[in-house]
């Protein structure tokens, strides 16, 4: 059985952590996975196990951990370390001026412009698995495209087929009549949590029925919820029981900018809950305008989407059962299958 390191340095708890956790914690007969990751974060309590190990890191890049990764691949004799973020890969660059000489594997995540090039240019580096097509482009002109492996995230399937739960306008003591339109996102400048706020009003200016909830955590929380909430509009945090409160909206609206994928979008159609969604780069490559959701260009545009799905059943439904068809593809065992043929390739020297 071939091991695999993987490496997270992220204290809190989003898609990517998610996705890990998906790979770790995946049966398989070919592959014993261990995880390296920071000490009291997240992705470490969801993880406590006798293959995860942990390390504070006191200065954002800090040496000391780079001994234990050094200790922790020697002992448990690593065949592929799996970085998830950059910092991940900085510290297993600086393990291999250490004499450290195992393949890694890097996930690209995030649709940014890559900043340090070099370091993505490390003879190491075997393969580099890209959430999206918009995320490769990144790399073109960096490295070689044969080193480029686009898979999108993974969902649990199993776990987002239940019925749709009341919780939530129990929760916020709504009438049966309300309608929730909601978004779970971090609460960053990315997120363009003021985008869905500015859809909001436009939308309760007619029709006072309608309630708008944000699912999500972030350095602007305090600032948002202060200035934005009211008896319409409620900020409900973070939250681990995302799956039960996103299945008792009635639209999804994702208001975000940029993202390397948008793993919620997912976790969205599988519960069948319609979706109207921002136009950023990577939303074309999961949504079909008017089959499985709708993308919009403009605020007016949102809130004719969202009352369109509101008031006519016949599109709803055929959306939801589109959407349910469409995310089948994600399920976690496929994409984990997708991620292991990516391991052997480096195994085999592909």
């Amino acid at each position: 059985m071939k091991k695999i390191l993987h490496i997270n340095t992220n204290m809190v708890w989003r898609g990517g952590e998610q996705q890990v956790y998906y790979i770790i914690n995946h049966q398989s007969s070919q592959y014993q996975h261990f995880l390296f990751c920071r000490e009291n974060s997240e992705l470490y309590h969801r993880n406590k196990s006798i293959t995860t190990t942990t390390f504070t890191m006191r200065f954002g890049i800090d040496i000391t951990p780079v001994f234990s990764l050094l200790k922790i691949c020697k002992k448990n004799e690593i065949d592929i370390i799996h970085v998830h973020d950059s910092k991940a890969l900085t510290l297993y660059i600086f393990a291999t001026f250490l004499g450290l000489k195992i393949p890694v594997v890097v996930h690209r995540r995030v649709n940014f412009p890559i900043t340090n090039k070099y370091k993505y240019k490390h003879q190491k580096i075997k393969k580099i698995i890209c959430l999206s097509d918009a995320v490769s482009k990144n790399f073109d002109n960096i490295v070689p495209k044969n080193k480029i492996v686009c898979i999108p995230p993974a969902i649990d399937i199993n776990k987002y087929n239940g019925e749709k739960n009341n919780r939530l306008k129990e929760e916020l003591q709504l009438n049966e009549q309300s309608k929730i339109i909601g978004i779970v996102a971090a609460i960053e400048k990315e997120k363009n949590i003021e985008g869905f706020i500015q859809i909001a009003n436009l939308l309760l200016s007619s029709n006072d029925e309608l309630h708008f909830v944000i699912i999500g955590d972030g350095s602007l929380f305090n600032e948002y919820q202060k200035k934005y909430s009211n008896n319409n509009i409620h900020f409900l945090g973070f939250r681990n029981n995302v799956a039960q409160l996103l299945s008792a909206f009635d639209v999804f609206v994702f208001s975000s900018i940029n993202e390397g994928f948008g793993q919620i979008l997912l976790e969205a159609m599988a519960l069948g809950v319609p979706i109207v969604c921002n136009n950023f780069p990577v939303a074309k490559e999961i949504i079909q305008s008017g089959k499985n959701g709708f993308i919009y260009t403009s605020t007016q545009e949102a809130v004719e989407q969202i009352n369109k799905i509101l008031n006519n059943t016949i599109q709803q439904e055929e959306i939801i059962a589109t959407s349910k068809k469409y995310v089948q593809q994600f399920d976690v065992t496929l994409i984990n299958k997708k991620i292991e043929q990516v391991y052997q390739s480096i195994l085999n020297n592909e």
